[in-house]
């Protein structure tokens, strides 16, 4: 009757994933989000809790789903919905006009702005996302990355609500960005590195970073990208008996003098 039979590794056998509340005076209590919606939330196969934000005020949440009917296995288009915490109204569509892909919201520390992620090409899943900015009060919304020539993947706010912390694949790395909410050109402050961020708290950035010659550690910063800190080496057992080749990014020129880069790993002790 309706597509996915199965989607990636994984046969589809009519469950959803709902977002659940429950009440911490009354942990017996567990309240559906989701109650009306043939929908995943977080989404199915690869989606987790970066598609879903609380409101500071703990009201309400905002969480992102492809709630299409028998269009699922064709469409992209995600949406955002806000539904209270406590389960008395039903899920409201944000983003109802736009039938690509949002997703990844976050409000700012004040809850007047949630910020997201866009598409704005539908059914096309390789699209550009942009960051918008959407007033929790009016429902207005604007593009601030229009004219940026990357695709951001995780957003957080700063703490004083006034910049947007982002990553984005940056000439094979990907880089940590600070957006200011203004309309700023984005500053590259974290470049080495594939990072991915987990937030900020008491003046630090806080990101999981890994490299060719290193797997995943939590590492620190300043806001500005300073004082760069490894807080784990979960690792260091294992490298200890292993020997990494040297790497070296560099550039030429392609097709039509396009510059290309690229990557050169050298044997061990070269």
């Amino acid at each position: 009757e309706n597509l996915f039979v199965r989607h990636w590794d994984s046969w589809k056998d009519g469950r959803r994933s709902h977002l659940f509340a429950v009440p911490v005076k009354n942990p017996g209590e567990c309240i559906d989000l989701m109650p009306e919606m043939d929908a995943d939330s977080p989404s199915k196969p690869f989606g987790g809790f970066e598609e879903i934000s609380i409101s500071p005020d703990s009201k309400y949440l905002v969480f992102s789903a492809r709630n299409v009917g028998h269009r699922e296995a064709w469409s992209t288009n995600f949406d955002l919905y806000q539904a209270p915490l406590d389960g008395s109204t039903s899920p409201r569509c944000l983003t109802i006009d736009n039938p690509a892909w949002d997703t990844a919201p976050s409000f700012s520390p004040d809850g007047e702005t949630l910020a997201y992620l866009a598409m704005e090409r539908a059914g096309f899943e390789a699209d550009r996302y942009r960051i918008i900015l959407m007033d929790t009060g009016t429902g207005r919304k604007r593009v601030l990355t229009e004219n940026w020539d990357r695709s951001p993947g995780s957003i957080s706010w700063s703490p004083d609500g006034r910049s947007i912390y982002a990553t984005a694949d940056n000439l094979g790395q990907n880089s940590i960005f600070k957006i200011g909410i203004d309309g700023a050109n984005p500053e590259t402050i974290i470049e080495k590195g594939t990072n991915s961020l987990a937030g900020s708290r008491d003046g630090r950035l806080y990101f999981v970073r890994d490299t060719l010659d290193a797997p995943a550690d939590l590492f620190s910063s300043s806001l500005d990208g300073s004082d760069l800190q490894r807080l784990t080496s979960v690792n260091s057992g294992h490298l200890e008996q292993v020997e990494m080749g040297e790497f070296e990014q560099f550039s030429f020129p392609g097709w039509n003098d396009e510059k290309v880069w690229c990557y050169v790993v050298k044997p061990v002790d070269f």
